[in-house]
């Protein structure tokens, strides 16, 4: 999850989803998993499901490029 621009509130959380093989499910089913797990101001407003989610070499998520990939998938749809 990550924290996106948002004119109301200034951030809003937005969560990048990559599933394993197989896996399936839909924003609306994810935001509700969320709601049982998450604080009101944790959760996201919205998910982006991914074909993959961007790695380093050692593996770990590089959460600035998911960022930056979120702020313009979500301004392509804004406009």
């Amino acid at each position: 999850m990550v924290g996106v621009p948002d004119e109301k509130w200034g951030e809003r959380v937005v969560a990048a989803v990559a599933f394993w093989p197989g896996g399936t499910a839909t924003e609306e089913e994810l935001i509700e998993f969320c709601k049982g797990k998450l604080a009101g101001y944790e959760r996201p407003k919205s998910i982006v499901i991914l074909p993959e989610l961007p790695k380093s070499g050692s593996g770990k998520i590089m959460r600035k490029d998911v960022r930056n990939h979120l702020r313009q998938v979500l301004a392509g749809s804004a406009g």
